[in-house]
């Protein structure tokens, strides 16, 4: 009884560690739609009839937003397996792990600042209507609620009275 007790939350951990890149958001190739990066660069900056200027800007934010997000995502692989050894180690406390799970959410901090630039640098290239035009795109590639399904594959979560009333 002793060793199924001490099984069970070892098994529970193990498949903790094992689904955590999978709820990491590392989709690799595929999640992205056909193509490569750059015919899909391409074709947007054709739909919003760019400027010369505003292509070489948005090329150059986009070279020096995609160094930085690959040096994080890099360091975030390497705390992610840091982090996956720890808990491998039957003496692992929380105060152990603590450090390193504060490393991972400052690099996710990190890469969620340097988006969110990345969106009003954008925003400062395009103009009005171009940013109009965007967005509309995004829409349409998104759907009316502009958000995915939950990782379950259950309903899109929004109005409550909707979900009632389909129940």
């Amino acid at each position: 009884m002793k060793k199924t007790a001490q099984t069970i939350p070892c098994m529970f951990l193990l498949s903790a560690i094992m689904l955590m890149p999978v709820f990491a958001g590392d989709q690799g190739e595929v999640a992205r739609p056909a193509g490569n990066d750059d015919e899909r660069r391409d074709a947007a900056m054709a739909r919003l009839e760019l400027s010369a200027g505003q292509k070489e800007k948005i090329d150059a934010l986009r070279q020096s937003q995609r160094g930085q997000m690959q040096a994080l995502m890099q360091a975030l692989r390497e705390k992610n397996r840091q982090i996956r050894d720890k808990l491998n180690d039957p003496a692992v406390t929380r105060e152990t792990i603590a450090p390193l799970a504060a490393e991972i959410k400052e690099i996710h901090s990190k890469m969620v600042d340097l988006r969110i630039n990345n969106i009003f640098a954008i925003k400062e290239i395009l103009n009005a209507e171009q940013i109009r035009k965007l967005q509309e795109f995004k829409r349409q590639r998104n759907g009316p609620e502009g958000a995915c399904r939950p990782f379950w594959g259950g309903k899109k979560r929004g109005n409550r009275e909707n979900d009632i009333k389909e129940d």
